[in-house]
């Protein structure tokens, strides 16, 4: 018997494009799959499609319980913990499986089970699948991998993994439900940390559409840049590399985030007064990233001045830069 594929997709006013991406599973040469497609609250035609598609038993549609909150996160976690399946795939409600993607992870996993993961990359496309390109790191494998991972030589798309289900559940990785953007980057970060087996497959598994006009990618609201923030302020107080050389450069890489973003933050204010706010709600953070960091004095000051001639001029990127 065929391992079971636990498909899992959050879903928001996609009526438009998630038909396509239900279709490349339905295509799949992989039978043994079940797909939750679960819905955060879509006010379209979502609900009417979903009768359609629901016709083959394998797809599962429904609304996550009141009592979770709203968005992709807490969609993807409900259904985690109320999926059967011996394997998992997040997708987004726009991807598109390639038709041989889960015969080849899910063999991969069954030939090899010390693999808690069987991880490939993905190809990004805009409109047409015939102007696509490759999301492929620079390394497949890693021995500092927690360094590659922070410096982006080495990343994992949310679609690119078949994780092991035991695996996840076992050590409740969850995503993070206060995270509003790069939650997939966080989530694949924390299982970094924790230490896996994996195996990179040098192939595409999905091809993902970029730049929709609903993605919330494009969102820079402070709720979306407060989530990177805080995302590179945990990196910072969290990640430990091989050898001291590499901890230097990825403190100052890291570092130097946490003071891009910020100063983001404070542009998106529209007076004085509340950049000077804003100021003060992050300014602890700021203080504890430029010590974590072991930042030079002069540097420190050059920020400082920064911080004034944004909070007066709305400029200053250049005195943002931490080297």
């Amino acid at each position: 018997m065929k391992s079971l594929v636990s498909i899992i997709i959050p879903t928001y006013n996609r009526a438009h494009l998630i038909g396509e991406t239900l279709d490349s599973i339905i295509n799949q040469n992989y039978p043994n799959w079940e797909c939750l497609v679960i819905d955060d609250g879509s006010n379209d035609y979502t609900k009417e499609l979903m009768e359609f598609y629901s016709k083959d038993k394998r797809i599962k549609y429904c609304h996550h319980p009141d009592n979770y909150k709203k968005g992709a996160n807490a969609c993807r976690n409900y259904a985690l913990r109320n999926c059967k399946g011996d394997y998992i795939k997040f997708l987004d409600s726009d991807d598109l499986l390639i038709t041989d993607s889960l015969l080849i992870q899910a063999a991969h996993l069954q030939n090899n089970p010390h693999l808690d993961v069987s991880i490939a990359y993905v190809n990004y496309f805009n409109g047409s699948l015939d102007s696509n390109w490759k999301s492929k790191p620079k390394k497949l494998f890693s021995d500092d991998l927690v360094f590659d991972y922070v410096m982006g030589d080495f990343f994992l798309s949310t679609a690119g993994p078949l994780w092991r289900s035991s695996f996840l559940k076992e050590h409740h990785f969850f995503f993070n439900e206060k995270f509003y953007r790069l939650q997939d980057t966080e989530f694949h970060y924390r299982i970094i940390l924790k230490g896996l087996n994996f195996e990179f497959l040098d192939r595409a598994v999905v091809n993902y559409r970029f730049n929709t006009p609903d993605a919330i990618t494009l969102d820079s609201s402070d709720r979306n840049l407060g989530s990177i923030f805080k995302y590179w302020l945990y990196v910072l107080n969290t990640a430990k590399c091989q050898n001291t050389t590499n901890q230097k450069r990825m403190e100052r890489f890291v570092a130097n985030n946490i003071s891009l973003v910020f100063h983001r933050i404070l542009l998106n204010q529209d007076s004085i007064l509340n950049r000077l706010k804003t100021t003060y709600i992050y300014w602890r953070d700021l203080m504890c990233t430029l010590k974590n960091a072991n930042i030079p004095a002069a540097q420190k000051l050059k920020f400082y001045a920064g911080i004034i001639i944004t909070i007066i001029t709305r400029k200053g990127l250049r005195f943002f830069r931490i080297t």
